[in-house]
């Protein structure tokens, strides 16, 4: 899927898993909270997840949150409440349950080590001998 779009996040997949947790790009606003909240609650069942590991999804659903209260803040026939304040809620009981504040997810910022891997990717790909060639005939050709 060449052109298929997807979010990385460094850092919260589950012990030993070499992998890269990812989340396609296609979901709405919606769909992508309820994804990141069911990965952080199986997460949380987990014997060995830490709050480091939270951090990221939470601070991914409070970024979601104003989004979700403009988009998807009618209420839900199906649970009689409105799904942006609902999930607000959920954000804050489980800042409040693992000893963070909003200020604090607001003041998050990635580890050196996911910043590091990423310019190391980048800069692997620019520099390949697979890049693509500029098209079109050059000046000489034109001449």
């Amino acid at each position: 899927m060449p052109k298929e779009r997807f979010i990385s996040y460094p850092g919260c997949q589950a012990d030993g898993d070499a992998g890269l947790l990812v989340l396609w790009a296609g979901y709405n606003h919606l769909e992508h909270t309820q994804a990141l909240i069911a990965h952080y609650q199986w997460a949380m069942d987990q014997p060995t997840w830490n709050t480091e590991q939270a951090i990221p999804l939470l601070v991914s659903l409070d970024q979601l949150i104003p989004w979700l209260k403009q988009w998807h803040n009618d209420l839900d026939s199906t649970h009689g409440v409105r799904l942006g304040d609902s999930y607000a809620e959920f954000l804050d009981s489980e800042c409040h349950s693992l000893g963070v504040t909003l200020t604090d997810l607001r003041a998050w910022k990635p580890t050196a080590r996911a910043t590091a891997t990423r310019k190391a990717i980048t800069a692997t790909a620019i520099n390949s001998s697979d890049a693509p060639k500029k098209r079109g005939r050059s000046r000489k050709a034109q001449s």
